[in-house]
């Protein structure tokens, strides 16, 4: 066998089931219903899509904003808790009247701090680094008075969050805390200074390891521009680049909070992000959910949907059929009784019901049957009366 005859022969069957539904009027009122049926279904499934679409969006985005905004909330705790403990040490050294010196040689008894911070500085009134933990030999050679966090500290009352920097004893990118030490006629005698490792330190690690559902991440970045937490570990801290998918970053450091979609450089869909700005620390939390994850139960609905669709299209086409074949139940009886008339079966007339259309051609049916009897008639008549004359 060819393999042409095949596909050949399903084509003639479908041509020939094509025909015999456009010759039949069954088939064409089935075919009309069908249609019409098919496009409000259609209709309705684009506008549920539509509208399904929208709100499982809007939850999402909702849901991350909520991790989001807990995230903050629990950062923002984490700091507040490391800017006290530095205003309290201020406060007491304030209070003993205390000189920079006697501070570093008491370093080693503020559990507290080194519990908190990964380094501890103490610095004079210069800025030079008089006591450290863990202590460093290298460390006592350092000035900081030209890190911006010094000089704020120096200026304020109260403890400050400095910019990151990268150390130049450990080599890595590190977030400064800051408060001046004072006497207690306010005289500037030095600051402590509390380190963290942006990268594994001890206020990062926890949202560091945490998710958004399975793929998602959060990220922090400073008001200016600086990138402090990426889970995703092949970024390097530091400058935030100017790329097309950090586009909402730049927009959350400008101002802007809330959930969004996010699009690539081509305009399609790359996932949900939401930003939340913190109140104790001049930076913004960042949560991102993939488009993978994120578009997973759109991309389910759309199934479920096309589902619903080839199912309905299916119960549509047979419902169609059959409110066809009873609208015309009527015409099919007006046609066998014309049909059972034709071959002599049935003698007399059709029955003159059902809709308004079959009544009317059964009349007219009836009307053609009386007006042959009658010519049936006068035709014997005039037969029968040339045979008289004939004999």
């Amino acid at each position: 066998m060819s393999p042409f005859t095949e596909p050949l022969a399903t084509a003639l069957r479908l041509r020939a089931l094509g025909a015999a539904l456009a010759g039949s009027l069954v088939g064409r009122l089935s075919l009309a219903l069908s249609l019409a049926a098919w496009l409000v279904f259609a209709a309705a499934l684009l506008v549920v899509d539509a509208l399904l679409q929208r709100d499982l969006s809007t939850q999402t985005g909702r849901h991350i904003h909520a991790a989001v905004e807990r995230a903050a909330s629990d950062l923002d705790a984490r700091v507040a808790e490391r800017l006290r403990a530095l205003d309290a040490v201020a406060a007491y050294w304030r209070q003993s009247d205390r000189s920079a010196d006697a501070a570093a040689e008491a370093l080693n008894g503020w559990p507290v701090l080194t519990a908190m911070f990964e380094i501890v500085l103490i610095t004079d009134a210069e800025g030079r680094v008089i006591g450290d933990v863990p202590p460093r030999p290298e460390r006592r050679a350092l000035s900081v008075s030209s890190r911006e966090y010094f000089a704020r500290a120096r200026d304020s009352a109260r403890a400050v969050v400095g910019e990151p920097y990268v150390g130049r004893v450990v080599g890595r990118p590190l977030m400064p805390f800051a408060v001046a030490l004072r006497d207690k006629s306010g005289r500037f005698q030095g600051a402590v200074v509390g380190v963290i490792e942006l990268r594994g330190g001890r206020l990062f690690h926890d949202l560091a390891a945490a998710s958004i559902g399975e793929q998602g991440r959060y990220l922090v970045v400073s008001r200016s521009g600086q990138l402090l937490l990426d889970a995703d570990s092949t970024r390097e801290l530091g400058q935030l680049p100017d790329r097309p998918q950090d586009q909402f970053v730049h927009r959350a450091i400008e101002g802007w909070r809330g959930w969004t979609r996010l699009t690539d450089a081509h305009g399609d869909a790359a996932g949900i992000a939401a930003a939340q700005p913190m109140t104790q620390a001049p930076w913004i939390v960042l949560g991102i959910l993939p488009e993978a994850e994120s578009g997973a139960a759109l991309r389910r609905l759309d199934q479920v949907l096309l589902a619903a669709g080839i199912g309905g299209a299916l119960l549509v086409a047979v419902l169609a059929a059959l409110i066809a074949r009873g609208s015309l139940a009527p015409l099919a009886r007006l046609r066998s009784e014309v049909e059972a008339i034709d071959a002599g079966q049935r003698a007399g007339s059709v029955d003159e019901s059902g809709p308004t259309e079959v009544l009317r051609v059964a009349r007219a049916f009836n009307r053609l049957l009386t007006t042959r009897e009658r010519a049936e008639l006068a035709l014997s008549a005039r037969e029968a009366f040339h045979r008289t004359l004939s004999d």
